[in-house]
């Protein structure tokens, strides 16, 4: 997984996949970062809030994933 403050299209983890790919190496399975929508301005940590990438958000999303890949 990665995770970053960004648009997810043309970021780290598209990045990191591309490379992985081309090294036939397996990628990352999720990438989380800002969804391709029109952002409005506003303090920092509201903005993460509407992503969805506050650190709690993040291990609930991360936490159902696992969860969910573990069949239960």
């Amino acid at each position: 997984m990665t995770m970053e403050e960004h648009m997810i299209m043309g970021g780290f983890g598209c990045f990191l996949r591309e490379k992985c790919a081309e090294a036939g190496l397996k990628g990352p399975d999720r990438c989380f970062g800002v969804p391709e929508t029109i952002l409005t301005h506003g303090r920092h940590d509201l903005l993460m809030r509407d992503a969805g990438l506050l650190p709690a958000q993040m291990a609930e999303r991360i936490e159902a994933l696992l969860k969910g890949a573990g069949g239960e």
